[in-house]
């Protein structure tokens, strides 16, 4: 959806701008960040950034929290 969005926005950006430099600089700007922010959103929903805190370590501190030892399915150890 987000995709269908941006590529509206971009096409309308660019054969709705006029010939001189200014126009031209400013779609061009404007194209960069609609497809930055697209990039930015996708890192920040498939969670990369703090993929192996997530995974694990948040649910583990509950544990802890609670008296409990940290648990790790075996998956998790086998790949170690």
């Amino acid at each position: 959806m987000l995709l269908i969005l941006a590529f509206v926005l971009i096409t309308t950006l660019i054969l709705g701008r006029e010939a001189n430099l200014i126009s031209q600089i400013s779609a061009a700007i404007f194209a960069t960040t609609v497809v930055g922010s697209l990039l930015l959103l996708d890192e920040v929903d498939s969670n990369r950034i703090q993929e192996e805190r997530l995974e694990y370590e948040v649910f583990n501190e509950t544990l802890e929290a609670m008296g409990k030892e940290k648990y790790y399915p075996k998956e998790a150890l086998k790949q170690s």
